[in-house]
């Protein structure tokens, strides 16, 4: 039996001291920790997804300046 085997076959489960009680400031402060990793995650995804977004429309208008001026790039 190695050391995976056994960490995966025990349940993962928080005593009240690492979690600690409702309304207990360490506790706020890790939930609050945890909303704001959410949302610089949520920000870099949102970045990822503008620049994708921008190379897209910038390939389009390129093709289409392409096709207007006659000129067939054959590297498209």
């Amino acid at each position: 039996m190695n050391l995976t085997t056994l960490y995966i076959s025990q349940p993962s489960l928080a005593c009240a001291t690492c979690i600690g009680q409702d309304g207990q400031v360490t506790t706020l402060a890790a939930n609050g920790a945890v909303y704001v990793m959410f949302v610089s995650l949520a920000f870099v995804f949102l970045c990822i997804a503008a620049v994708v977004v921008s190379f897209a429309r910038r390939a389009k208008r390129y093709a289409a300046a392409q096709a207007a001026n006659g000129v067939i790039d054959p590297t498209l």
